[in-house]
């Protein structure tokens, strides 16, 4: 069985702890356990991660369930032929029409297996059909990429190499942000008809032509540290007053720090505040939710129905990719994304 590059540490550092703690647990990785302490051995000379990233698809369609499966099925037969790389969740919500797929592992992984999957949703789905109270400007509408250790640079290329694919190859309007070219995703979404709710026939795109086509839109695709998505749902149907929720959580509008929020209308007609915490580990979802009963309070004592996150945080993804891994070398289940 052959190794992927240095950065598979995840796979051998999990790999070590089972298989010592036991001889049952030892002997049933024997077969793999030198080539596993050899790579620890080697990534201990490098910084661990650094070349690991997590990225996350956004794609238009969240109500055909079977399609939805059948993608979902090739993203994860996709990774699993890979020694380096998982399908570590994938989160579906049919009211939104929307779902998201996030794959983690070596950078040059993640990245050809992100345009694969991506094409073949861009190929299948036509964005004039498609109907929904949650904005998008493309089939695949979303391209974020993350580091799992500290350097953004393998994130970075990653980004870029997925943006001259769909840009360059595809003819797909791609709009970056993040360290690509030091603008928030808020505000390069601005720039469209995203917020809006129309359908951009021409948008300033970095790569790729500037005319969008109908059928397949365009895309945002960046560069940044980990994002958190985190929803808080009001028993409310009133637009305006959840808006005007949403406006005190941002921080552009004198909110909480690094936070991101609009108003969406969800379930039963109620309305969320739909946020990207962009500094989580300074403000989490409990801070936000604090600042959000109190806001809801404030709008004549409206009350919250649910608050829920939407993907993973950067430890729980780093965790999924070393079980899936860790499984792969010794023969059992991936252990992610199912």
């Amino acid at each position: 069985m052959r190794f992927s590059p240095a950065c598979n540490s995840f796979a051998a550092s999990y790999l070590i702890r089972q298989t010592s703690s036991t001889a049952r647990e030892f002997q049933f990785c024997t077969k793999h356990l030198s080539a596993a302490r050899q790579l620890h051995t080697t990534m201990q000379k490098q910084k661990e991660n650094e070349c690991s990233i997590f990225s996350n698809l956004y794609v238009s369609e969240g109500r055909d369930e079977q399609f939805i499966n059948e993608l979902h099925e090739m993203a994860h037969n996709k990774t699993g032929e890979t020694f380096d790389c998982a399908l570590v969740n994938k989160f579906s919500d049919p009211h939104y029409n929307r779902t998201s797929f996030c794959f983690a592992g070596h950078y040059s992984s993640v990245s050809r297996i992100i345009k694969e999957v991506a094409e073949v949703a861009i190929e299948s789905l036509n964005l004039e059909e498609h109907e929904a109270s949650h904005p998008r400007i493309g089939v695949v509408d979303h391209i974020s990429v993350h580091p799992l250790g500290e350097t953004m640079v393998f994130a970075e290329e990653a980004a870029r190499e997925i943006g001259a694919y769909f840009g360059t190859e595809k003819g797909i309007p791609i709009l970056f942000y993040g360290s690509l070219n030091g603008k928030r995703l808020s505000a390069v979404r601005r720039s469209t008809s995203y917020f809006r709710g129309g359908q951009d026939r021409e948008v300033a795109a970095d790569l790729g032509p500037r005319a969008v086509d109908p059928r397949r839109g365009a895309m945002c695709v960046g560069a940044v540290p980990p994002v958190l998505n985190y929803n808080v749902r009001f028993r409310c149907t009133d637009r305006k007053a959840v808006g005007a929720i949403a406006r005190a959580l941002r921080e552009k509008d004198g909110g909480l720090p690094g936070v991101e929020a609009v108003a969406l209308r969800h379930a039963g007609g109620n309305y969320e505040a739909a946020c990207n915490l962009l500094e989580a580990d300074r403000v989490g979802p409990e801070e936000v939710l604090a600042a959000a009963t109190a806001a809801a309070a404030a709008q004549g004592g409206i009350e919250v129905d649910a608050a829920y996150t939407i993907g993973l945080t950067a430890a729980e993804v780093a965790d999924r990719l070393a079980r899936a891994l860790a499984g792969r070398c010794s023969g059992g289940g991936d252990g992610g994304g199912r």
